[in-house]
């Protein structure tokens, strides 16, 4: 069987095949998904999605085409290559590329744009010897139609993600974009000029990773961009030998070598516990980790860090991308040389931990920057506190997105300060831009005893200062000592939101604040300066207890003594 290399060479493929071990396992699950899939329909949107039921589909499909192919590529069996020709057939039936959801004003290409090249790059690569010639041009005159042609138009305006703004959009458009401008380039030489385009988007898009490692937009889109601009990344690398001289100069094949990168995979590391993305802020959902094992892989084999492999072996996932990726030779190690608690100053998160291998363990989360980074929400200052698998203080993390979420801006709970463990001035929380900030300015590691503070400043609202102090004791009863200061410009009630997972139940008494989510127990104690009440807001999607002042003033301190039992 013959490919286009894209990704693999032929040695590569030949070991695949043969693999036994780990990577034995992750090319058996590929195939077994597969497998599944023969028996299976064509995925096709769902209508009552409240937003993006054709992007979210695009990346069904993009699963199934990948699936099928390699499983195709690796047995030969002609029945995967028929599934993921219906897979295609199916795409190339679709009369636009773009969500609805995502059209702006004057914009012809989208996420979805982006998701559908990447697809059929992967067809067209590991299915190359069952692609007929007459199939290989329909496939290229749709892409053309419907992907190249709104791509120069919006690359040539430009339209914003291709002028000055920078997050997932950009790696998820030029991604399959360059992977397809790589499979056409010896045929049409204007795919030459377009891979270049899209090559100069995927730089900015890989040093707009901030220098810790970290991404402005949390977990689940550093997956998103992650998982598009590593293929092209890693199809530029293996292909050097034929990119035009523009791009050799520019050392398009050398894109690792960007200094952040080497340093990305620990910003996911110190946010999972176990298979489990825990640390939720903005857009981000709690949810199993399996679909950044890819991404995972290819760091991890790229750098040679034996600590990302460890992790990517926790999130056994059956991702062609992380079979292929998967390096044999390189060993797995737990972090346990590394410090388990770390401040991410380029995302504005900071983790304290009782360790990075023990799913059961402790972990405290704040977050600080501003509140104009993508996929933020207004909650400077919140926090998460887990403990045996259990959220005890937790975030409502990414909202259900809808048109009300995305174009109308209408109030949504999960993104409003409300919804977060921040205080309201005068029942007002925080609202979007830069000039509310926050600061990590303390993260202080001495094993059994943690320290970490985080300042806000919201002067918007009168927020003058809203200075945190954590005090974490690993004994047997961990415990944490929350230390409140808060100056207003002027006189305000202040009101102290703790959130509390919808499943755990509540009861306040005279003396302290009871939070039971099933074994685990989070036991409050409050000591304010001033007089406050306590009650229990239970009707929200993320309920919450709330320590109000009974008076207004302009500075109040308030601690909370918490002792964790499991």
């Amino acid at each position: 069987m013959s490919h286009h290399g894209l990704l693999l060479t032929d040695e590569h493929l030949q070991m695949l095949r043969e693999a036994d071990g780990k990577v034995g396992e992750g090319r058996e699950r590929v195939l077994s998904s597969a497998e599944r899939l023969l028996d299976e329909p064509v995925a096709e949107p769902d209508l009552d999605r409240p937003w993006g039921p054709y992007l979210s589909c695009a990346s069904e499909r993009m699963g199934e085409i990948q699936r099928c192919s390699l499983a195709y590529l690796l047995t030969g069996r002609e029945e995967f290559h028929y599934r993921a020709k219906a897979t295609v057939d199916a795409i190339l039936a679709w009369e636009s590329w773009i969500d609805p959801c995502h059209v702006r004003p004057q914009q012809r290409f989208g996420l979805m744009t982006g998701i559908v090249c990447q697809s059929l790059a992967h067809y067209l690569d590991w299915c190359a010897d069952a692609v007929d010639e007459d199939e290989f041009r329909e496939i290229a005159d749709h892409h053309r139609a419907k992907a190249v042609e709104p791509l120069l138009h919006d690359m040539d305006i430009p339209k914003r993600f291709f002028r000055d703004g920078v997050n997932n959009w950009v790696a998820v458009m030029v991604g399959g974009a360059g992977l397809m401008s790589l499979v056409l380039m010896d045929r049409e030489p204007m795919y030459e000029h377009l891979l270049e385009r899209c090559v100069f988007h995927l730089r900015r898009y890989l040093t707009w990773v901030n220098n810790d490692g970290s991404t402005d937009e949390g977990g689940h889109y550093w997956a998103f961009g992650m998982e598009h601009a590593l293929p092209l990344m890693e199809a530029l690398r293996v292909n050097a030998h034929r990119l035009p001289g523009a791009l050799r100069w520019r050392s398009a094949h050398e894109l690792e070598r960007i200094p952040a990168l080497a340093k990305t995979a620990y910003f996911p590391l110190y946010c999972i516990q176990g298979d489990t993305y825990v640390v939720n802020f903005g857009d981000t959902h709690l949810r199993e980790a399996s679909r950044m094992e890819a991404p995972l892989r290819c760091l991890a084999g790229r750098y040679r860090d034996p600590h990302i492999q460890w992790l990517a072996d926790r999130l056994a996932s059956d991702s062609p991308l992380a079979l292929i990726w998967h390096d044999a030779e390189l060993p797995s190690e737990p972090p346990t040389d590394l410090q388990p608690s770390r401040a991410f100053h380029g995302a504005g998160w900071g983790i304290v931990r009782s360790d990075l291998d023990d799913p059961d363990g402790f972990l405290l989360a704040v977050r600080a920057g501003h509140n104009a980074k993508t996929h933020c929400h207004r909650d400077l200052g919140t926090f998460i506190l887990r403990a045996a698998r259990r959220g005890l203080i937790v975030d409502p993390g990414c909202p259900q997105y809808c048109d009300d979420y995305w174009i109308h801006g209408a109030f949504t709970y999960g993104r409003e300060t409300i919804g977060h463990n921040c205080v309201l001035i005068d029942g007002e929380g925080q609202s979007r831009g830069e000039e509310q900030r926050a600061e990590i300015t303390r993260l202080e590691d001495l094993g059994d005893r943690k320290y970490m503070t985080v300042e806000v400043r919201a002067e918007e609202i009168g927020l003058a200062l809203h200075r945190r102090a954590f005090d974490v004791m690993l004994r047997e009863t961990p415990t944490v000592t929350i230390s409140d200061e808060v100056r207003l410009t002027r006189p305000a009630v202040i009101t102290w939101l703790l959130h509390y997972d919808p499943e755990a139940e509540v009861e306040v008494r005279e003396d302290c604040i009871i939070i039971r989510n099933g074994p685990v127990v989070l036991n409050i104690c409050a000591a304010p300066s001033e007089p406050v009440s306590v009650r229990v807001e239970a009707e929200h999607e993320v309920p919450f207890v709330a320590i109000e002042s009974a008076e207004p003033m302009d500075y109040a301190t308030l601690e909370l003594a918490c002792s964790v039992e499991a």
